[in-house]
């Protein structure tokens, strides 16, 4: 199974996304899904834990209120924020629209 079939195996279980498409850039990879909706998968760093991911998520209403539209970590149907697929990734998964 290729990477880009392991990506989107990972974000129909995790997420119940059915993804249309893939959009590869520098640091990040778009995900349309087939209704319409728009995420960021961005892989995880050193510094990056649940507890920090979640700290970021709770920040959403700060930045609605402020006019600003943030891709912030989406959690998982199981409530998690981080995700590992079986190829190894461990992406942040946002919700971006």
């Amino acid at each position: 199974m290729s990477a880009r079939e392991h990506l989107v195996l990972a974000f129909r279980r995790a997420y119940g996304v059915e993804v249309k498409s893939l959009v590869r850039r520098r640091t990040v990879v778009g995900v349309v899904g087939e209704d319409g909706s728009h995420y960021i998968w961005k892989p995880l760093t050193a510094r990056d834990d649940e507890t920090r991911l979640c700290a970021l998520a709770d920040l959403g209403p700060v930045f609605e209120a402020a006019g600003t539209e943030a891709a912030l970590p989406l959690p998982t149907r199981s409530g998690v924020t981080s995700l590992r697929s079986e190829v190894g990734f461990s992406p942040d998964i946002c919700k971006s629209g």
